[in-house]
C-alpha cells in the first residue's frame, strides 16, 4: 500500500465500517471535498467499482471476496 495521503483516516474508516459506499457517501465523509480528492485518496488503497450501476459503488478490495465467477 502507498503513503496514506494526509486526512485519508475518516475515508478509511468509513470504508471499514460501512464495505460498500456511492459516491454521495464518501463525499460526505470530512476531508473529501472534492471528487478528485475522493479518487486520489482511495487509489492508495486499492479501491474496486461495481461493473454495472456506473460504477455507482465503491469498496477496497481487500474486504471484496470473490468466488469462482468473481461474484
Amino acid at each position: 500500500m502507498k503513503k496514506m495521503p494526509e486526512h485519508a483516516g475518516p475515508l478509511l474508516n468509513a470504508i471499514d465500517e460501512k464495505k460498500i459506499l456511492t459516491m454521495d457517501e464518501l463525499n460526505n465523509i470530512p476531508g473529501a471535498q472534492s471528487r478528485m480528492t475522493v479518487f486520489r485518496k482511495l487509489k492508495v488503497f486499492n479501491y474496486i467499482t461495481s461493473y454495472s450501476d456506473s460504477s455507482k459503488f465503491y469498496s477496497l478490495k481487500r474486504t471484496a471476496k470473490f468466488n469462482g465467477l468473481g461474484l
